[in-house]
This record gives C-alpha cells, sequence and structure tokens, in this order.
C-alpha cells in the first residue's frame, strides 16, 4: 500500500484498511489457523497505514476486530467541531423510555448518545463517517445526568486534544 503520512493519505489509508479487513475477516473465519492469519494479516494491514488494530479470537473464528487510529500516526491540524445534525430525530425516538446504558433510569426525555464519541471516533481517526453517524446502531439510550457527565468527561477530552495540535 505505502501511504506516505499526510493526513488525505492518512484518511485514505484508513478507509482503505477498513475494506480489507473486512475481506480478510470473512476470509479468516473460515481458515485455520485463525491466530495466525488474524493476527498476522490485520496486523500487517494496520501497521502499513499507520494504524493500530486489535484482534480478538473466538474458539474457532475471528471473533471481533477492532481498528483505531494510532494517536501517534493521525495527524489533526484542526480541532474537533461537532457535525451539523450529529442525531437525527428517528435516532432520537429510537432512545425514548429505554434504559440509560450507564444507569438503569428510563425516562420519555433520553438523550441519543453516539456509541463512540464523535470527539472521540474524530482524534483516533481524523475524521467522522457520518453515515455510520447517523445510523441506529450506532446510538444508545442515555438519561440526561448520565449524558451531562460524559459531556464534562469529553470536554476535558476534548481540551487536551486540542492542546496536542498546538504543540
Amino acid at each position: 500500500v505505502g501511504l506516505n503520512s499526510s493526513t488525505n493519505a492518512q484518511k485514505t489509508g484508513y478507509e482503505l484498511l477498513k475494506s480489507y479487513v473486512a475481506a480478510v475477516v470473512t476470509v479468516m473465519a473460515a481458515a485455520a489457523p485463525v491466530e495466525e492469519l488474524a493476527l498476522g494479516a490485520i496486523g500487517l494491514l494496520a501497521k502499513e497505514v499507520g494504524l493500530a488494530a486489535k484482534v480478538e479470537l473466538g474458539v474457532s473464528k475471528v471473533a471481533s476486530v477492532e481498528i483505531k487510529g494510532d494517536a501517534s500516526a493521525v495527524k489533526i491540524s484542526e480541532p474537533y467541531s461537532r457535525p451539523n445534525n450529529a442525531t437525527t430525530p428517528s435516532q432520537r425516538k429510537s432512545v425514548q423510555n429505554q434504559a440509560c446504558v450507564d444507569c438503569g433510569k428510563k425516562s420519555d426525555k433520553m438523550v441519543a448518545d453516539h456509541k463512540k464519541p464523535l470527539v472521540k471516533e474524530y482524534y483516533e481517526t481524523g475524521g467522522i463517517d457520518k453515515t455510520k453517524m447517523r445510523s441506529l446502531d450506532a446510538f444508545q439510550p442515555k438519561c440526561s445526568d448520565c449524558s451531562a457527565k460524559q459531556g464534562a468527561e469529553l470536554k476535558k477530552y476534548s481540551i487536551e486534544q486540542k492542546k496536542k495540535i498546538n504543540e
């Protein structure tokens, strides 16, 4: 693959890696030994584009694959800015009267919380997958108290990441 370290190349590499991994995992699920294939193939692909890959193995197949940007490899030049329409009406509606994932409280005023906070996705990968962002599968219900607590934590995280940009 051989990419240079510019931001555009990094983003392109990340997108390319995601598509490769889908194909590799499909092949690996039926192959043996799974451990060698999973660790070797995904590890090499991730390293090639400067990303970290974590592979969890089941008894006879790949249980899950997590790919994320290596903070030292992803170069961010602009601070995070929340995208317009980060949640849709259908996403907000889908979490009402559901139990909060943190405390279990139910309410008709639940918050549609991204399972992977957008600010973390941005700083870890160099961008936001807007299709995934608007997917119903990308959300979980949070009560307003737990959402506010998470918001405060993510604000601290964002401030720290902004400092790194300015270093």
